[in-house]
């Protein structure tokens, strides 16, 4: 078992600290040979403990108060690299008594942290801060000019049917373009200049060096005409157009989300201008203070007579199909607006307090009927209904006394109980959210960090806050099936999490696209509208009483094999050279087609023309390799695109190259060959 073991497994003496074994693994890793290791100690291998911080650290095993020490340092190998290791040290009862310690090398789930966070802060085609790092950096510049008391402008820009780029010249030529805009616009904007890209087509620029609503219309026009000059890529010239929104600080808005959100909606109506490129925001603060108003009443109101009542939106499992959880979701009938979704009166709540009333109104609520579906056997033992909880909540004290009274009069085992946690929540005060998480914990509640995703940035703490699961931002699972940015976060986050040992849930998933994407990248669970939407208690009574399941493929099929091609005759030259060979035969006309179809089906092989619209297939099978990388890629083509087509064999991206007309057998051996390299692939991923 010591040699076979993964870890690395050193076992020295409790006294002298002299190694006596190391394991295979952990001799490789190192370098040293077994008698070189058994002149050595632990402490010969690491920079960071001498023998005082290490007997610190043992003193509770030789005093017999633990079982196990667990620490994180830096090992350093024979020849001087170092990397990061996670220990668990225990002492065995022997003679003499020794130390066992399991080593866990960090440095891939290091890397892996440090990628999410790159791509949580900036945006991936231009390098320019995403939004979310934006209004870090746009608060903290508030806040000096607060001190200094001097304006602020934000603008809003938008490229006016930027998508007709990628539809004409394909997104390799669309994302160059908006790298050159980038660069164009940082110019711009100068020293003073902040710039960030929001979305596709649309760039955020908060500048400090405005003083007057002239100078802004200056720089609006400048960041305009760094827009509008011709871009010329690949021998195309392209033409845009832009549509600028303005905010101020602090005339129109304090904070940073304000300031973006009121440049964007000047923003909306520059672009329902036919005339001007740019609009300011103007102030209605009295119709709308009003208004806020009498909604704040009417929800203080709304609770004192229980007019709000609970949805809950299952929660699935992708290895069995079965609902395994609920979240539960606050909707507000209002006597005169009906019907409210929580986005029209949650941020009202939390601005007012009356989130805290409110919560505890949902909380008391979805344990009572969790104990209700408890008694009548509809949930078993593993389920759990998820309550969201607001970060004023948390610190307004007495939830866990809440929680203790709710399980003590329900007698309901606390483990049902989920609750969604967010980001600004755990980052707030993080030594009292750690022990407030303890306490949550010792009842035995589950915790999630919902929207995971976004702007996350502290993935430090994820074990110290001993969450159980990570949600999925939507935003991600959107695209996730066609945008290989999407994917990759998707991928990463799902591979750190279960190195974590947390669960990972999808949210918003809308397709049966997504979702079996998502089983294959081994998911554990999703949330949305494609398995339902969220219902009254009464109908997920009647859900759960039948039983009602994910439809799950059937993992009993023919190898699948996919043509990629826009010629029709093309592509039944194909079908008719490889359908005595028992395949399941898939065709798409597009890049963008093929990638849903991919989504949905475990494609073995792939077949592709090099030159078809939208993408090439160079391009769409180098997002394939990102997205679905056991799938084994083929080009075939008729033209001397040698270079490109060389390039990706050589990244890895194409597994053969047939040209036009191809030898029937030679490609029918090939695609055998490839379903074979599928096949290992599985079986050692499934290892």
């Amino acid at each position: 078992m010591l040699a076979r073991s993964t870890n690395e497994i050193h076992i020295f003496d409790s006294q002298t600290l002299r190694f006596i074994d190391v394991n295979q693994g952990g001799r490789d890793n190192l370098g040293y040979s077994t008698q070189e290791l058994e002149r050595m100690t632990p402490l010969d291998i690491n920079p960071e403990l001498n023998e005082e911080a290490f007997e610190q650290l043992c003193a509770p095993l030789r005093a017999g108060s633990k079982s196990r020490c667990d620490f994180s340092t830096i090992h350093r190998r024979k020849d001087g690299s170092e990397y990061p290791v996670e220990v668990h040290l225990e002492l065995i009862d022997d003679q003499p008594p020794l130390f066992v310690a399991i080593i866990n090398d960090m440095t891939e789930t290091r890397q892996m942290q440090e990628r999410i966070v790159q791509l949580s802060r900036y945006d991936p085609v231009t390098g320019l801060p995403n939004q979310f790092f934006f209004e870090d950096l746009l608060a903290a510049a508030i806040a000096q000019a607060e001190h200094q008391q001097h304006d602020i402008a934000v603008l809003r820009l938008d490229i006016e049917n930027f998508h007709t780029i990628d539809d004409t010249y394909g997104y390799e030529i669309g994302d160059q373009t908006l790298k050159i805009i980038a660069n164009r616009l940082v110019k711009a904007a100068g020293s003073e200049g902040l710039v960030t890209r929001m979305a596709k087509d649309n760039f955020n620029i908060a500048c400090s060096d405005i003083d007057s609503p002239s100078a802004a219309e200056q720089f609006a026009e400048a960041l305009r005409a760094a827009v509008t000059e011709s871009v010329v890529l690949a021998q195309h010239e392209i033409h845009l157009e832009a549509k600028i929104g303005i905010s101020f600080y602090p005339s129109d808005a304090k904070t940073a989300s304000e300031l973006v959100q009121r440049a964007g909606i000047a923003l909306n109506h520059a672009k329902a201008d036919k005339v001007s490129s740019f609009r300011f925001f103007k102030q209605d603060m009295n119709e709308r203070l009003l208004a806020r108003i009498a909604l704040t009443n009417d929800m203080r109101h709304a609770i004192e007579r229980e007019q709000f009542e609970l949805y809950y939106q299952p929660q699935v499992d992708l290895a069995s199909g079965k609902i395994i959880g609920l979240e539960a979701l606050v909707r507000w009938n209002h006597p005169v607006q009906g019907f409210m979704p929580p986005n029209k009166f949650i941020p009202l709540a939390e601005e007012s307090g009356l989130i805290v009333p409110l919560g505890d109104w949902i909380l008391k609520r979805a344990v009572s009927q969790a104990k209700e579906w408890r008694d009548a056997g509809l949930i078993p033992e593993g389920f759990t209904v998820a309550v969201n909880v607001s970060a004023i909540q948390m610190q307004a004290g007495g939830l866990v006394d809440l929680l203790k009274q709710l399980f003590a009069d329900t007698d309901l085992p606390a483990r049902y109980i989920e609750l969604e946690l967010t980001e600004s929540l755990l980052m707030t005060n993080v030594s009292e959210t750690l022990t407030l998480l303890k306490q949550l914990k010792d009842l035995s509640i589950q915790l999630s960090i919902d929207d995971f995703g976004p702007g996350y940035s502290s993935l430090s703490y994820l074990k110290q806050f001993s969450v159980d699961k990570l949600k999925i931002d939507k935003s991600f699972i959107d695209n996730v099936v066609t945008d290989s940015n999407d994917a990759v976060i998707v991928q990463a986050t799902i591979a750190m999490a279960h190195s974590l040992g947390l669960a990972v849930i999808a949210e918003g998933v809308e397709s049966q696209g997504q979702t079996s994407y998502l089983r294959r990248l081994r998911c554990d669970q999703i949330q949305g509208y494609y398995f339902s939407r969220p219902l009254p208690g009464a109908e997920i009574r009647q859900l759960l009483q039948a039983g009602t399941l994910l439809r799950l493929p059937s993992d009993e099929q023919k190898p699948q094999v996919l043509i990629v091609d826009d010629e029709p005759y093309i592509m039944s030259a194909l079908k008719r050279c490889l359908w005595r060979d028992d395949y399941e035969i898939l065709t798409a006309g597009s890049g963008q087609e093929a990638l849903e179809l991919l989504a949905n089906h475990p494609v073995m092989v792939i077949i592709c023309d090099q030159r078809m619209p939208e993408m090439t297939g160079t391009e769409f099978l180098s997002r394939v390799k990102i997205m679905h990388p056991r799938t084994v890629r083929m080009i075939i083509s008729g033209y001397a695109d040698l270079n490109t087509i060389t390039e990706a064999v050589n990244k890895g991206e194409i597994y053969k190259f047939h040209k036009k007309p191809w030898d029937d057998d030679e490609l029918r051996n090939d695609v055998r060959e490839g379903i074979a390299r599928y096949y290992a692939s599985e079986n050692i991923r499934s290892l």
